[in-house]
């Protein structure tokens, strides 16, 4: 027969019975007659179940007078804690009772546990040694990403400290540095954007420094450090310093413009002869470009990438779109499809767009135009050039559909742009 009383677990409460082998009351019982107690904190349920009112009635008549110790022993020899939804009802972490806690205090009787599983049982912590509840994303936090670490770095630095760069040395005059200056303190400059760009910071402070033997500088002021990298590409901006416009384009002002200085001609003139340099250009590009590169649309229509225009800006845009056709790119592509982040003397961009874009400002001039020509023709050397015996330049001159039509406007806007020169240019680029 099974034995006389176990221990189980049961979570069916209904209402109070008297617990037969003290006669005391206890916690709810289940409806299946097993005779419960449960913790009030924690929920845990403990309860006892005898097997069947025979065993009860067996083991009381071999007992007539049992006493207490002996039926708590022999009664609770075995514990079975459940802890059935403790965050859910109580909100909270485990109270103080341990689930290895077998001898804590059940209801006002003092539970024991049989003698040869005591001797196996660990020591009960104590309740101050037991951890706090702790948060599972508190436990372990993640490691500091690396704009927290940098960000942390800055905010360790001193608040007095400062680090400056050296922009440009040796300027000419004090004049010339006190232009930059100016330039370089507008809110919308491109040291400003290049500084924000580089090290998410705008703040700086802006100096001219004169030396021993009247050297003058101009210096940065920041109050973090640059690397050597983000210290280059700021000192980078000043590269294009010699090039017209070049002011205007580090105020911040944008857009594009034809120069109209008298350095750049008489009267625009420049700008016809440019007309007549890329339109004489086309016609090579048109007898000896491949299809991928000639047309806009290969295997659909025979709509050329690069056509004849009486207008620079139509010329230019035009040529852009052939540049871009290019694969692989090479240097030179990429030299010619610079835009204007770089400084205001952009060769092809600003023709893709309105005057008064929102693009920092190009300065379109007679010495960019020529930059854009000689590198037509280098290109046209590298990509549809001949063999030694017949060089491209005269293939061209001598093929039966070269356009001549070009050739009287150059002779009236360009007389020094002549079928030798550009068949000589072909034949050798670097000429």
């Amino acid at each position: 027969m099974a034995p006389v009383g176990s221990v189980h677990v049961n979570s069916k409460h209904a209402s109070h019975q008297t617990n037969w082998i003290s006669g005391q009351v206890l916690s709810p019982y289940c409806h299946e007659t097993d005779y419960c107690t449960s913790c009030s904190k924690c929920s845990s349920v403990y309860s006892l179940q005898p097997r069947s009112y025979d065993d009860r009635n067996d083991f009381n008549s071999q007992n007539e007078n049992p006493d207490k110790e002996h039926l708590i022993n022999r009664y609770f020899r075995a514990m079975t804690f459940s802890n059935r939804g403790n965050q859910q009802r109580h909100g909270g972490p485990h109270h103080e009772h341990s689930r290895r806690d077998y001898g804590a205090n059940w209801r006002g009787y003092d539970v024991r546990i049989h003698q040869s599983d005591k001797e196996n049982q660990s020591p009960t912590p104590p309740v101050d040694d037991i951890p706090k509840y702790v948060h599972p994303n508190k436990r372990n936090p993640p490691p500091p990403s690396n704009c927290e670490k940098r960000a942390l770095a800055l905010l360790d630095q001193p608040k007095k400290a400062s680090y400056s760069l050296t922009l440009i040395e040796d300027l000419e005059s004090m004049e010339e540095a006190c232009q930059l200056l100016v330039a370089c303190e507008k809110s919308g400059s491109m040291l400003r954007d290049k500084i924000e760009a580089v090290s998410g910071e705008r703040d700086f402070r802006m100096m001219v420094e004169v030396r021993e033997k009247g050297n003058v500088d101009l210096v940065v002021y920041t109050s973090w450090e640059l690397r050597y990298g983000q210290k280059k590409s700021i000192r980078s901006i000043f590269d294009t310093r010699d090039t017209v416009g070049y002011l205007d384009w580090l105020g911040g002002a944008t857009g594009w413009k034809f120069d109209t200085t008298m350095a750049s001609g008489e009267g625009g003139s420049w700008k016809r002869r440019a007309v007549v340099m890329l339109n004489t250009l086309q016609s090579v590009f048109a007898l000896f470009a491949p299809d991928e590169q000639k047309y806009l649309f290969p295997n659909e229509s025979k709509k050329l990438t690069w056509k004849k225009h009486a207008e620079l800006t139509s010329i230019v845009s035009d040529v852009r779109v052939w540049l871009e056709s290019i694969t692989p790119k090479s240097l030179l592509v990429k030299k010619l499809l610079r835009n204007s982040r770089s400084g205001p003397d952009t060769p092809v961009n600003w023709a893709h767009h309105h005057p008064s874009n929102d693009y920092p400002l190009t300065v379109v001039t007679e010495a960019l135009m020529q930059e854009l020509a000689d590198g037509v023709i280098t290109l046209f050397c590298q990509l549809f050039g001949g063999t030694e015996e017949n060089p491209l330049g005269t293939m061209w001159r001598n093929h039966k559909q070269r356009r001549v039509t070009d050739w009287e406007e150059a002779r009236k806007d360009y007389p020094e742009w002549t079928v030798e020169r550009l068949e000589k240019r072909l034949n050798f680029s670097g000429v």
